[in-house]
């Protein structure tokens, strides 16, 4: 075993999360996959999925979770966001557009999304940044809540996750 990254919900601060997302990497074979889930259901008492990533497959574009670990994995040998490890910070760029709300409803969104009268709105919140018009930028561990903020004003949005140099 090379390092063990955690994942998932509970790396992107959802407020209720149903599991742990588990990542084993590897340079050989890993069997010991069900003792280990055993080990953290036990400690956490949650649900626990246990995938294995082989440093042999790093380049290989079929195996979509590297771009999860390196966008919302921590490394628990070193405690740290995987992506930082290598000089880089996970955001996701979000843009939208808000043809369905009247004039009144958008300017409510603007005060609710950038805040109003030096009162912070989500993105100060969640440590996001307006980028103009339609577009911002956040980090990916506060993904979920500009997702559920969009939700609730029923806003069509598109995200992309980036990763950034800092």
């Amino acid at each position: 075993i090379v390092d063990i990254i955690i994942f998932g919900s509970v790396v992107r601060s959802k407020r209720k999360p149903e599991d742990i997302d588990i990542c084993v990497l590897s340079l050989d074979k890993f069997k010991k996959v069900n003792k280990l889930k055993k080990i953290i259901t036990k400690e956490f008492k949650k649900d626990v999925h246990v995938s294995v990533l082989y440093f042999r497959d790093f380049l290989n574009p079929e195996e979509t979770l590297w771009k999860t670990i390196f966008h919302e994995g921590i490394s628990l040998t070193k405690n740290k966001p995987l992506s930082k490890l290598i000089g880089f910070e996970p955001s996701v760029l979000f843009w939208y557009k808000l043809e369905n709300l009247k004039p009144i409803e958008k300017i409510k969104f603007s005060y609710a999304l950038r805040g109003r009268n030096r009162k912070g709105g989500i993105l100060r919140e969640v440590k996001g940044e307006y980028l103009g018009k339609g577009c911002m930028m956040v980090p990916v561990e506060n993904e979920d809540e500009i997702r559920e903020f969009f939700a609730r004003w029923d806003i069509s949005f598109s995200r992309r996750r980036i990763l950034t140099e800092f």
